[in-house]
């Protein structure tokens, strides 16, 4: 995951640039959040044949992340230039949704983990969890109910600017304690940066329209 980073960050850039775009109705705009997903699906394909290669137990949950984003972001890029294949909404609702419970499992194990030790810290592991959640559950809605995913869409936003507030002022914060776990601030450190491309990804796809979320435009 750590040798994709700087790819990941020059993809996000990328597709933010791409949504101002094509808010600001440029045709060049859908076509680079598109070109930019097909690539993000590459990497993610390339993680999950990484992870099976890999020696050891079989990491199933890695696995099934991979595959997951891999589907998302090749349908995502597919359909911004007009490529359409059967029973794509089901596909694409069926990864969305596993995902979400694939980070419904992730969201209960650490916080359970992290309440034993920092209240506040599982707390803010289990908002983190639930924008996630709720932006997928928006995705896996868009084909079938447009407003209840738009509903979930808003209500995911909003948790995650919680999120992020609540993130900088206890990092602001720690800085001035001289009594900070470093040991456990590391670990939420890396689970958090592990998870950021995944909701970096999803937020990205709410771009193109106002009130509308992008992947809308893959069932019109």
């Amino acid at each position: 995951m750590k040798k994709y980073n700087a790819l990941y960050y020059l993809l996000f850039i990328l597709l933010v640039m791409g949504a101002f775009a094509a808010m600001a109705q440029n045709g060049y705009g859908m076509t680079i959040m598109g070109g930019v997903s097909v690539v993000f699906a590459l990497v993610f394909l390339a993680e999950f044949i990484a992870v099976l290669r890999k020696e050891g137990p079989v990491q199933v949950y890695r696995l099934a992340e991979a595959a997951c984003l891999f589907v998302i972001a090749a349908i995502f890029g597919l359909r911004v230039f007009y490529i359409h294949f059967p029973y794509v909404e089901w596909l694409f609702g069926i990864a969305a949704l596993l995902l979400a419970l694939l980070y419904l499992h992730k969201m209960i194990s650490r916080y359970r983990y992290y309440s034993e030790k920092n209240r506040s810290m599982a707390l803010l592991v289990l908002v983190f969890h639930t924008s996630i959640i709720l932006f997928l559950v928006s995705l896996f809605m868009v084909p079938f109910a447009a407003k209840t995913s738009e509903l979930c869409g808003i209500a995911a936003f909003v948790l995650l600017v919680v999120f992020l507030s609540v993130a900088l002022l206890k990092r602001t914060a720690g800085r001035r304690r001289k009594h900070v776990c470093l040991r456990h601030g590391s670990r939420v450190k890396r689970s958090f940066r592990h998870h950021s491309i995944t909701i970096c990804f999803v937020l990205s796809l709410y771009g193109p329209q106002p009130h509308r979320p992008a992947a809308g435009y893959l069932f019109r």
